[in-house]
């Protein structure tokens, strides 16, 4: 029985398959243990066989490779080996819970993701080889200080208080974007790009900045006025003219002008440049990105800019709400006004 198992172990994923069904099962929990502390070191080792910083190619997978959905909280992140620990749950058929280093595809997710965070990913079994995929980060592990409540900047971030770099962009009537169109006003600055196929990245966004907007329309007489910037993260395709389109097709309501005020409560600037110029507004926020196709892989990432245009908060990932962006937008409010005082 203990050379049967040992034989279907010869491939890292390929034994852990073999282990959720072998009959060495039976054997007491302590020896389960050791056994699968020895392959998760095999896979780790295995997996380490090629340069994860090899081509692309080394990701393509074959005609018959099988793909699991996973889900799980990273450990540790390795970037330079392209590696990530991840403490996941149990894998539906393959494998049960434990905590194991994958190969991960994007260099992207690398960045995206943190110690802390749970993940959602695509496990792509190979024959011997095996990596993680379409990793999205569902909660994040940092998101505030427990204690003060205060906003906790994610790794690569400006911190609370930074003033923005100098812009080199423009909006969709081809209008430049400077300095002074961060004064006097909150911003919500987002990345997106009009091609996005993926439901819970660029739509969720702009699903979550039109309630908020509306939120805001909601009332004029205390509301302060907003500009939301979603930054096209693919300029090259998304010219003003492209931007134009896409805002008219997602936005849901235009600027108003409420009539005690006489201003606006909320103004929408689609944004987008020069490529150089677009990847390194987006590198102050941390966001990297790159294109596969016609595809952009893009964590995602949402900023809160004060009147006085230094960052507010840095918001990672898709789980926050339009509740949460008010609270931020009224924050930098109050937090300008008190700072002005």
């Amino acid at each position: 029985m203990t050379r049967l198992c040992r034989r279907w172990a010869r491939h890292s994923i390929r034994g852990i398959r073999a282990w959720a069904s072998c009959p060495w099962r039976r054997v007491d929990r302590r020896a389960r243990m050791a056994w699968l502390c020895v392959l998760c070191i095999y896979v780790g080792a295995s997996a380490c066989g090629g340069d994860g910083r090899g081509a692309e190619a080394e990701f393509e997978a074959r005609p018959g490779a099988q793909r699991f959905a996973l889900a799980g909280r990273v450990v540790s992140v390795e970037a330079s080996e392209r590696k990530a620990t991840v403490e996941h749950d149990e894998v539906e058929g393959l494998m049960e819970a434990m905590t194991m280093q994958f190969l991960v595809k994007e260099q992207w997710a690398l960045q995206a993701m943190a110690p802390g965070d749970r993940i959602t990913a695509t496990l792509v079994v190979d024959g011997a080889r095996s990596w993680l995929q379409n990793v999205v980060v569902t909660r994040t592990g940092g998101a505030g200080d427990a204690e003060s409540g205060e906003p906790v900047s994610p790794p690569g971030a400006p911190a609370p208080g930074t003033r923005l770099p100098e812009l080199l962009l423009v909006d969709q009537d081809q209008r430049s974007v400077g300095e002074s169109d961060f004064t006097d006003r909150v911003s919500v600055v987002t990345f997106i790009y009009t091609r996005c196929p993926l439901p819970d990245y660029c739509p969720l966004m702009m699903r979550r900045l039109n309630q908020t907007a509306r939120e805001l329309q909601a009332r004029p007489d205390e509301a302060p006025h907003t500009q939301f910037l979603p930054v096209s993260v693919d300029p090259e395709y998304d010219t003003p003219a492209v931007l134009r389109q896409y805002a008219g097709e997602v936005v849901a309501e235009r600027s108003e002008q409420p009539p005690k005020t006489g201003r606006a409560t909320v103004t929408w600037r689609f944004l987008t440049g020069e490529p150089e110029n677009v990847r390194a507004f987006a590198g102050f926020f941390g966001l990297v990105y790159e294109q596969q196709g016609d595809e952009i892989m893009h964590a995602l990432r949402t900023a809160v800019i004060d009147p006085q245009g230094r960052v507010a908060v840095v918001l990672r990932g898709n789980e926050w709400t339009a509740t949460d962006l008010l609270r931020h937008i009224d924050a930098a409010n109050g937090s300008s006004r008190s700072a002005a005082r």
